[in-house]
């Protein structure tokens, strides 16, 4: 009860002390207390019998939670402290020319339409792959298990990499559409159809998270303030704002129940009581979404017991230029996926927490937290001031990694740095074009 009780305390102060740092309720504060503090509360309901969580494993939790709301705020005491106590109008290049916004629409739509044909060319290219492997679509939805644990093992022969993944920089982009747009267009649906089409076709999950975070950071980070909307127009902007957030949930939550039915998982979850398992016939809230959600710190735990530092040194923080280092011909090579420890169910992800503790040791636990919630918090202050697409690119990389944290640490997918690459890559292009031209504060016409 105490602990429950603490938790509670911890994620309620969190998500005000965001709010309250930020003037929005969208920030890694409050992202990072709402989805450490709903995981840790659904482990203290004791749906499954896991194993005892050991007091250390506790405090390491705890302090990496404290550490990485201190660093977020360290950064937002330099800057007000620099501010005479008077911070900067970050909203301020909001209130831009009529010219500008055209402009800025013309140009998210033209990176948009590149980014869904090479994305989408990509998902169809690999569905093909699988289609001529299994005969046909209903072939390998139905032998959605198989699908999973083969690509697991040894991936999915013949499919090019890494195009289908420009999908994850076209939902940021989406994202930021919407906000400008006021309203969800057929252009920023697209990419979320096709995360859950590239998600299918691997049996998997994590990429649909991940599109769910890319596209409400790119929404509520461009999304005008509220001195730049006009208050007689305010209420409609947020209900088409609303509707908007809620299409694109919509979409990615039955992306994910397809995905979970069509590998047929187990819900006969070892450990579950009585009842969880009355839910086992369920959608959506099942035993296996109860283990997915609140597994992961007696994983953590496990390891922790067992004492092994499983890669050397740097391995999962730097795991795509050590996967470069060994197609090279060194010894450096590190596996997509992590270790699985019962708990008593079988599972592998161990939170951030974890592989921080194997590349870094104990140190890594103390100062990771704290330097992420830093970086963050310097990246969110830079977009808010620049406004710039690369600002908004890295931060969003951040926001995956503060959300993702839960389960793992995100450096370690491949993936996940092809959007970081080719959004730079986009960003720096957009950022120059809008750059390109001065625009009349009065007039509709750009002065070259």
């Amino acid at each position: 009860m105490i602990l429950t009780t603490l938790i509670i305390a911890m994620t309620v102060s969190g998500v005000l002390i965001g709010r309250w740092a930020f003037h929005r309720w969208y920030n890694h504060i409050s992202i990072y207390s709402t989805v450490w503090g709903v995981s840790l509360f659904l482990l203290e309901l004791r749906l499954i019998n896991y194993y005892v969580i050991e007091d250390e494993v506790w405090w390491i939790i705890f302090t990496a939670w404290i550490l990485f709301i201190i660093g977020s705020l360290t950064v937002v005491a330099a800057i007000r402290a620099t501010d005479d106590g008077h911070e900067t109008d970050l909203d301020g290049n909001d209130r831009t020319s009529e010219d500008r916004v055209f402009e800025e629409r013309r140009v998210l739509e033209v990176a948009l339409w590149i980014l869904i044909a090479v994305s989408m060319a990509g998902a169809i290219q690999t569905w093909l792959v699988l289609i001529d492997m299994f005969g046909s679509v209903s072939n390998v939805i139905l032998r959605g298990a198989f699908l999973y644990s083969m690509r697991v093992s040894e991936g999915i022969k013949g499919a090019v990499p890494y195009f289908k993944f420009l999908c994850l920089p076209a939902t940021l982009l989406a994202g930021v559409y919407t906000a400008k747009m006021g309203r969800m267009k057929i252009i920023a649906v697209i990419p979320i159809f096709i995360s859950i089409i590239v998600d299918l076709s691997s049996m998997g999950r994590a990429m649909m998270i991940m599109t769910a975070i890319l596209f409400m950071t790119g929404y509520f980070l461009a999304k005008p303030s509220r001195n730049a909307t006009r208050t007689s127009k305010r209420s409609m902007v947020n209900i088409k704002g609303v509707l908007a957030i809620s299409l694109a949930i919509i979409l990615l939550i039955a992306g994910s129940e397809l995905v979970r039915s069509t590998r047929h998982v187990n819900e006969n979850v070892t450990g579950a009581k009585r009842a969880l398992k009355q839910l086992q016939g369920a959608s959506f809230i099942t035993p296996t979404v109860y283990l997915y959600l609140s597994s992961h710190h007696v994983v953590f735990n496990q390891y922790l017991k067992k004492e092994e530092q499983e890669r050397f040194v740097g391995a999962n923080t730097f795991a795509p230029f050590f996967r470069l280092l060994a197609k090279l011909g060194f010894d450096t090579d590190v596996g997509a996926y992590q270790k699985f420890y019962r708990v008593p169910v079988d599972t592998n992800t161990g939170t951030y927490l974890r592989e921080l503790h194997s590349d870094f040791g104990f140190m890594g636990v103390v100062i990771g937290p704290y330097l992420i919630g830093l970086i963050t918090s310097v990246l969110w202050y830079r977009y808010r001031k620049y406004r710039t697409y690369v600002s908004l690119v890295i931060l969003s990389y951040l926001q995956v990694l503060v959300v993702m944290s839960l389960f793992y640490l995100v450096t370690i997918a491949g993936y996940l740095l092809v959007f970081l690459l080719i959004g730079l890559m986009v960003g720096a292009v957009m950022d120059a074009r809008m750059k390109a031209g001065r625009f009349d504060t009065v007039g509709k016409h750009r002065i070259a």
